[in-house]
């Protein structure tokens, strides 16, 4: 802290209500301006959600919008990018990395084989234990298991 100003003895009220008031708004400015800057940097800094993957593909690389991810599947340690146009694209993250870089209000974890977008479940039906099974449109033959832990979460979070 700096001084804002000097005071002699013997005091005088008005000059010491003077230093008062100036230590005051000195201090009320410098807060303000801690909180401004605190603002622009979260501003500057805030997380953002993936909007497209780069893929490797032949000689370059190709671009995947998130939105038109249809699920996304781990086979044999290979994560697999399943497009809502009924293709496939490999993907060299982890699923973990890929939960955390997705919106979470378009994307659920269902179990530790797949994450399914909400634009494109088509059915949920109750599985014995209190599981459900998840039916995505564009993949009749997929049937995703979620467990009785998460079936609640997985109907809040599509009743939105």
């Amino acid at each position: 802290f700096n001084s804002f100003d000097y005071l002699l003895k013997p005091l005088d009220a008005d000059e010491l209500e003077a230093a008062i008031d100036k230590a005051t708004k000195a201090g009320k400015n410098y807060a303000d301006e801690n909180l401004r800057q605190l603002f622009d940097s979260l501003q500057k800094n805030q997380f953002r959600y993936r909007e497209r993957c780069l893929l490797p593909y032949r000689d370059g690389y190709k671009t995947v919008r998130v939105s038109d991810i249809n699920h996304i599947e781990t086979e044999n340690k290979t994560v697999y990018l399943r497009l809502n146009n009924g293709t496939s694209e490999v993907v060299n993250m982890s699923m973990d990395e890929l939960e955390q870089q997705l919106n979470p209000d378009c994307f659920f974890r269902a179990n530790r084989q797949y994450i399914i977008n909400i634009e494109y479940v088509l059915f949920l039906s109750n599985y014995f234990g209190g599981k459900l099974i998840v039916r995505l449109k564009g993949y009749p033959n997929t049937k995703i298991t979620v467990s009785k832990e998460k079936a609640q979460r997985l109907k809040e979070w599509i009743d939105k």
